[in-house]
């Protein structure tokens, strides 16, 4: 049988789509922690082939979110307080650095960009539009990390994005009204143009929405996540960029 180059790119797409769901599920709460995946269940919910949910659940493992056990199956991962510090304290830091590096090279477009996204990220708060905000977040860090001329660090932010979704998800709520600001401080910074302060801010600033956001949640045990229903306005249609595809970039940045 002759190889079947559209065959193999069609695949690839609907493995794509798949982890792209199935992340979304998992980082918003709607695939429980402790919840056991089953490929058949999972192909029927998402309508997609059972290869590429295989496909999609290995990427999901390699990221952290889902784990293996022999004879027993594929489940979501279960997260504590700790879980949760550790990602965010290592995010900051790692941000942090990446902001210091692209500091001389940001350009007057990638501020106006970087702006806008500060100016949608105060009106989705306003609405309570949790999942806008967290896209956003992500957004801004994608742009940091374009101008920060270091490919190691630009993979190790790359490769914890999914683990720092289930952060946002989970302190979304004690958290998101304080994100704005944050970022219009880390804005302040970039337009000196000055590394240090930019490296001091990004740090000191997600530092402590980190920490504010994670107070309410319980010290032992397993930390719910999910994610509140966001009121949704008509306007949403214009928004500024569309939604991540999250499978892109999992099946994007595996091999390099």
């Amino acid at each position: 049988m002759l190889y079947d180059g559209n065959e193999f790119l069609q695949q690839q797409t609907l493995a794509n789509l798949a982890a792209d769901r199935l992340s979304r599920a998992i980082t918003f709460g709607e695939l429980k922690p402790g919840e056991r995946l089953v490929e058949r269940e999972l192909s029927e919910r998402f309508g997609i082939s059972r290869a590429p949910i295989r496909e999609a659940l290995f990427a999901l493992e390699r990221q952290g979110l889902i784990y293996s056990i022999v004879r027993r199956g594929t489940f979501v991962r279960t997260w504590t307080k700790q879980d949760l510090w550790e990602v965010a304290s290592l995010r900051s830091t790692l941000f942090a650095l990446a902001g210091q590096l692209a500091a001389p090279c940001i350009s007057d477009d990638d501020l106006t960009y970087l702006q806008g996204l500060v100016d949608e990220m105060q009106t989705a708060a306003n609405r309570d539009d949790d999942r806008r905000l967290i896209d956003l977040d992500f957004y801004f860090e994608q742009r940091v990390l374009k101008c920060c001329p270091h490919k190691r660090l630009q993979q190790s932010l790359l490769d914890m994005r999914l683990q720092f979704r289930v952060f946002r998800t989970a302190t979304v709520e004690p958290a998101h009204a304080i994100y704005p600001a944050a970022y219009r401080a880390i804005m302040n910074a970039f337009r000196q143009r000055d590394p240090e302060l930019v490296q001091r801010t990004i740090h000191d600033e997600l530092t402590k929405v980190a920490e504010a956001a994670l107070i309410p949640l319980p010290d032992e045990g397993a930390v719910q996540i999910t994610l509140p229903t966001a009121r949704m306005l008509p306007d949403d249609r214009t928004r500024l960029i569309p939604t991540t595809d999250i499978g892109e970039f999992l099946f994007s940045h595996r091999n390099t």
